[in-house]
């Protein structure tokens, strides 16, 4: 089996995306990964080779500098400014990168083959992401707005790792954020 790890931002703007949906390639990186998934698929998908393409969704935790999620920690720790995009309207799905190795582990165990979303399948908005985390830590963030051409929602359908691979123990983000802000 090989797993490639590609990404949501293939689907650009989607409120619920599906492996089944077409790609809508709005950024460099979303290009790169699509032009990833056709190379693989060109080159090995005629081999003996469970090829699996795992479309990620927002990962958060571990070792992360690079999430909205370690940045908002990282501001409410140390007191620095948060650069919030777009008033924190847009919608994301975050996935615990902890689920994401649990899911990985049913993937190679189950023989499962293709396209799979690796997400929630759940959408919050960014500024609600900050209303909770400022709760749980009692301190508001310094927030600078910036305006920027992004996609707005992105959110994925989580059906086959819920009801084919039967993993429906999603972290919640005010566990993390809890464990995270109070460590």
């Amino acid at each position: 089996s090989i797993i490639y790890s590609s990404s949501c931002a293939i689907y650009g703007d989607n409120k619920f995306a599906k492996e089944s949906d077409m790609m809508k390639i709005t950024s460099l990186y979303a290009a790169l990964k699509a032009s990833s998934e056709y190379l693989i698929d060109k080159y090995l998908g005629n081999k003996k080779i469970n090829l699996v393409y795992a479309r990620l969704f927002n990962l958060y935790g571990g070792n992360d500098k690079f999430s909205v999620i370690s940045k908002i920690v990282n501001s409410l720790k140390n007191s620095s400014p948060f650069y919030l995009i777009n008033n924190g309207n847009n919608i994301r799905d975050f996935i615990y990168i902890n689920d994401v190795a649990k899911i990985y582990k049913l993937i190679i165990e189950s023989g499962l083959v293709g396209k799979i979303n690796i997400s929630s399948g759940n959408g919050i908005k960014i500024k609600k992401v900050i209303k909770i985390a400022e709760k749980i830590s009692r301190k508001k963030l310094q927030i600078i707005n910036k305006v920027k051409t992004d996609i707005h929602t992105c959110v994925g359908c989580n059906e086959i790792i819920t009801n084919k691979l039967g993993f429906k123990d999603f972290t919640k983000l005010e566990d993390f954020f809890y464990e995270e802000i109070n460590s």
